[in-house]
């Protein structure tokens, strides 16, 4: 017998045959149940129905978005139905800024908003490094929404503004009710200790689901839904990634990740219909850029910026062909 929408599960964490689901509505009620089906594909965030007991899950409901990667014409999707995304990065690896151009691109493509938390800030030098590449692959010159750091220090309270605080008030200050919010950054970013830190019973949560579905060592290759109690509403962490593939993509996406391009184009237009602002003659964008040198209407240090950024912008363009 179908159930209503009024009844849907929110899936916490799928693997294999098996999803872990809880109601959308009401108290944290979690359970495992098999999957009806070889065509339902669940991940973290969906939101799905289940069959009268013995419960399955026999259908995903249309999902709001996607996180979504895609390589070799192979997508993956990562984690749907959310409302903001923590994008974290850190100066300690250092992270790559064309990882950090592809997965906003993605966003902008879902139409997702995004906040940048610059973690690690307790290494003072790596910081600086981070910030200052974070201005070649930011439309605009800007800082990170909240900078934080997981290290205790004698006397610091963890939850403060130089713990982990910043973090929670930018995602207060969106004024979403209930947000469902996804945590993503390539690998070594720190964001384990920052799920510990936000979520202090993650490590039982995650037990728990890893032996109701018995994911054992894919524990880490799996995103989880976590309630998160500051913002009262959900974080899904999300793996770690070294590559971030772009072919779900159109060059038109790609503009998400570059709206300075849109704002130059308004004030003229290329000669060709589709420049792809790679040398091509009557190039309103190559010749803006020499302008604002020529001119000094920005900085060397501007200048250079943009520079890099069309030289990430050509870089991704090739790549989608």
């Amino acid at each position: 017998m179908r159930r209503s929408h009024s009844e849907a599960h929110r899936v916490i964490s799928a693997h294999g045959s098996h999803a872990w689901v809880s109601p959308v509505t009401g108290p944290l009620n979690s359970q495992a149940v098999p999957l009806k089906g070889r065509a339902l594909k669940p991940v973290a965030g969906d939101l799905a129905l289940l069959s009268e007991p013995p419960s399955s899950l026999m259908e995903l409901l249309p999902r709001r978005n996607a996180l979504v990667r895609a390589e070799a014409h192979r997508q993956k999707v990562i984690a749907a139905n959310l409302d903001l995304v923590i994008v974290l990065v850190s100066g300690e690896p250092l992270f790559a800024p064309e990882l950090m151009v592809r997965l906003l691109a993605t966003l902008a493509s879902e139409g997702l908003p995004y906040i940048i938390a610059l973690n690690k800030t307790d290494l003072s030098e790596e910081t600086d490094r981070a910030r200052a590449s974070l201005r070649s692959c930011l439309p605009w010159p800007c800082l990170p929404d909240a900078e934080i750091s997981c290290i205790d220090h004698e006397g610091q309270d963890p939850s403060s503004e130089s713990g982990t605080g910043a973090l929670v008030q930018a995602i207060r200050a969106q004024g979403i009710t209930n947000p469902v919010v996804g945590l993503v950054g390539q690998s070594g970013m720190g964001k384990s200790s920052l799920l510990n830190r936000l979520i202090p019973d993650a490590g039982a949560q995650t037990q728990a689901i890893s032996q109701a579905l018995q994911t054992g060592r894919h524990t880490t290759t799996v995103s989880r839904a976590y309630e998160w109690l500051d913002v009262d509403g959900w974080l899904i962490d999300t793996p770690g990634f070294q590559t971030f593939g772009i072919q779900h993509l159109t060059t038109e996406d790609l503009l998400g990740a570059f709206p300075e391009w849109l704002e130059i184009q308004n004030k003229g237009r290329c000669r060709f219909y589709n420049c792809q602002h790679d040398q091509e003659p009557g190039c309103v964008l190559t010749e803006s850029l020499n302008t604002m040198l020529t001119e000094k209407l920005v900085s060397e240090d501007r200048y250079q910026q943009l520079q890099q950024r069309l030289g990430l912008w050509r870089r991704l363009v090739h790549e989608l062909g």
